[in-house]
């Protein structure tokens, strides 16, 4: 997960030995619950006479080698060796699905393997047209996201993305294709007419494939991660013909049977 801490106090420009960085704030949390150890203080160089090379590149993944610059940004090479013009503040390799995690300009987002980004409009959009940004009228910023998180569940892998706008949520899953996935109402059958893409706020799926979420006018509902959701008056209905609740009922009665057995000896 990498979560962007977003705001004038924290996006500003710094002075180091006459050259001027820009600053953004990342959090970049890999499992860990202590956020604290993984706050990312990120410090571009703005200066084009800095020494841009790259000092530390990784092995090489869907043809992609990531490198960490001189400067404090990072690229990527491709697997003629040569150098590509992109540039972000912190960005990772690219997974197994052809996407890679990248921040810039203060946001977040999965760039593809053409170096397309998933905007919030949920479409993918081209790398920003500058490299370097200082006073440069013509720059488009980077219009990320402010979380997004690693795919989870099951068979049908999701990532979680949030904006925030105005101190709202807004959610929405990316899947392994590249697109915004839809989930359809189920109540004995799929209701396409009822489908959603946004939420007020959602999980991260688990690896049964389900997540817990909240739809935009704040009813709880679940998430599962083949498309479709169920809402919470429907739930025990579900389970019954899944066989979900009879098996629990029995594994509740062996647990009863072997305590009260265990509890005899003594």
């Amino acid at each position: 997960m990498i979560r962007s801490i977003y705001g004038e106090e924290v996006r500003k420009k710094i002075k180091r030995n006459n050259l001027m960085y820009r600053q953004d704030i990342y959090v970049i949390n890999r499992g860990c619950e202590d956020e604290e150890k993984h706050t990312y203080i990120t410090g571009v160089c703005m200066d084009n006479k800095y020494p841009s090379g790259a000092y530390l590149v990784h092995e090489t993944s869907c043809g992609y080698a990531l490198a960490s610059f001189y400067n404090g940004e990072y690229g990527y090479y491709n697997s003629k060796g040569e150098l590509l013009p992109y540039r972000y503040d912190y960005a990772t390799d690219f997974n197994k699905y052809g996407f890679a995690m990248v921040c810039l300009d203060g946001k977040v987002s999965w760039i593809d393997t053409n170096f397309n980004y998933l905007a919030t409009d949920l479409t993918f959009h081209g790398h920003p047209n500058c490299t370097y940004r200082i006073n440069n009228e013509k720059y488009t910023p980077f219009d990320g996201f402010d979380e997004v998180f690693s795919f989870s569940g099951n068979t049908n892998k999701l990532s979680k993305m949030v904006s925030i706008s105005r101190g709202k949520n807004s959610v929405v899953y990316f899947d392994t294709e590249g697109n915004i996935k839809k989930f359809a109402k189920y109540n004995g059958s799929v209701n396409g007419i009822d489908s959603i893409t946004h939420f007020k706020d959602g999980e991260d799926f688990s690896s049964f494939g389900t997540a817990m979420a909240f739809d935009m006018k704040d009813n709880p509902i679940f998430l599962f991660e083949k498309g479709y959701y169920i809402l919470p008056d429907y739930m025990l209905e579900y389970l019954n013909q899944k066989g979900i609740t009879s098996q629990i009922n029995e594994d509740v009665m062996k647990l009863t049977r072997r305590d009260n057995n265990a509890n005899r000896k003594y």
